[in-house]
């Protein structure tokens, strides 16, 4: 027995693309996790330099990118397990 429920809160991005990504195939929610993922890498590479260099001031809007992404990603596995 659960004492305490544990709420999600979620983001405008994940309800958005939640929704979106309810509408296609299991195919394309996979290449879409694919995509993003790959986005994710080159924007963590990114920050990575802004945060070594003298740039420090533009990983801000990075991270927001990053936390974008990976609620996009949450949203599409959200999809997936809610069809099985």
């Amino acid at each position: 027995m659960k004492l305490f429920k544990r709420e999600a809160i979620e983001s405008a991005t994940y309800r958005k693309a939640k929704r979106r990504l309810e509408t296609v195939s299991s195919e394309e929610v996979l290449r879409y996790v694919d995509n993003t993922h790959s986005v994710l890498g080159q924007t963590v590479a990114r920050i990575r330099k802004s945060l070594n260099g003298s740039k420090a001031e533009e990983a801000l809007p990075l991270i927001e990118d990053l936390l974008a992404g990976a609620d996009t990603i949450k949203a599409a596995a959200s999809v997936l397990l809610d069809r099985q």
